[in-house]
């Protein structure tokens, strides 16, 4: 996807008749994101909340501006509605002053005055780097003006598909272009995700469902996937059966990350999508936290080499703890020996001393991190050993 500004007149749902002047810019770039750049006049809101910033002998309080929905339309006379709006600068000149708003999404070719009206039956997420997950399947078809029967032409792989619920995901490959004038037309494949749900569903809800089947991708490709673009087709009064095109503010991918290889291959999973898909989104809420500890390592790789460490250490810990257990002995059993050594503890030692025996004595009967640690890699030496070596290699 690539950068674009669009001017237009901009205004708060609520407020109509209020019209601002702005530059609404998208950058791939994470780190530039989308902003929208008003110029001259502010929007009329009561703000969501009053910052304190102590600089002076005199605390000044900043007004901190947060809109759900900023209502757009564009020279060229499209329709925009930004979701999840912050100002992020004010800038003050003699005759006029600016505000810069970090914006979370763009949506094209639609008007809603809430979050709630956002009702979609289908949407399909474009990812700029998951089309080399299907190996050598993917093609690249190049068609030259002068000679039409130049084209490398090799059959994509088949589109795969789950039901989950009230949703139907179909995970494939769908062709895109790219011109170059004068020259050729160059097809390219970008892999996507596509949700469609039996029944009108908020935007809310296809982002959750999008970032469970996200992870998943994640963990397949040993990768982080970047949304290139994604298309709705809408249903609510406001654009019925009308297709509409969005743009989200990505997060940052460093080229610090360095990838190790595909866990899994797309051809492991084409037979059985369904069975692997539904088993995922059922371990999935068992092991929500340690998904959390585990993106975030791989969002943030600037992350303090301790800090890494910890957090990989918590993730390991919480992942065995929820699907083994991990105890020596069942707790009625246990229940005698903790009672025994409880009772043991000297009466004469400080309180926060004895408070702290009695905790280790309580928790006593689970196994240590190391031990759980222990227990990860000797199951997975068995079936991946090959893959365990590999990592612990090249993270040396």
């Amino acid at each position: 996807m690539e950068r674009f500004e669009l001017n237009g007149m901009w205004w708060l749902p609520d407020n109509p008749d209020h019209r601002v002047a702005g530059k609404l810019t998208f950058d791939p770039d994470p780190r530039m994101g989308i902003t929208l750049k008003t110029i001259g006049a502010s929007f009329d809101a009561v703000p969501k909340y009053v910052k304190t910033i102590n600089l002076t002998s005199e605390p000044i309080k900043q007004t901190i501006h947060r809109f759900e929905i900023i209502l757009g339309n564009t020279e060229t006379g499209k329709q925009v509605t930004l979701v999840d709006c912050q100002i992020s600068s004010l800038s003050f000149i003699v005759d006029y002053d600016t505000q810069t708003y970090n914006i979370k999404k763009i949506i094209e070719g639609m008007h809603v005055n809430q979050k709630e009206e956002l009702l979609f039956e289908q949407i399909t997420i474009h990812y700029t780097n998951l089309a080399n997950w299907f190996k050598s399947n993917i093609m690249e078809e190049v068609r030259t003006i002068y000679d039409k029967t130049t084209i490398k032409n090799e059959q994509t792989p088949n589109s795969v598909k789950a039901e989950i619920a009230n949703w139907k995901v179909t995970l494939g490959v769908l062709p895109g272009s790219i011109h170059k004038p004068f020259k050729e037309i160059t097809f390219l494949y970008t892999g996507s995700i596509t949700l469609r749900s039996e029944i009108n569903a908020e935007l809310s809800n296809y982002e959750k469902i999008e970032n469970k089947i996200l992870v998943f991708l994640m963990l397949a490709t040993n990768n982080l996937l970047k949304e290139d673009s994604i298309e709705f087709i809408n249903i609510s009064e406001h654009s019925f059966g009308k297709v509409i095109r969005a743009y989200s503010n990505s997060r940052y991918i460093s080229n610090d990350y360095y990838n190790y290889g595909y866990l899994f291959d797309y051809s492991d999973i084409e037979e059985n999508f369904d069975l692997y898909l539904n088993k995922w989104f059922f371990l999935y809420e068992k092991i929500d936290i340690t998904i959390q500890l585990y993106t975030t390592l791989l969002y943030t790789p600037e992350m303090y080499i301790h800090s890494k460490i910890l957090t990989l250490a918590q993730a390991l810990e919480s992942y065995h703890r929820v699907l083994y257990g991990g105890y020596y002995l069942d707790n009625d059993a246990y229940k005698p020996y903790k009672d025994k050594l409880t009772g043991q503890i000297d009466q004469n030692l400080e309180k926060s001393h004895r408070d702290s025996l009695k905790s280790r004595i309580k928790y006593g009967n689970e196994y240590s991190l190391r031990k759980r640690i222990t227990l990860i890699v000797e199951s997975l030496e068995e079936t991946y050993g090959d893959v365990v070596l590999a990592i612990i290699k090249n993270k040396k």
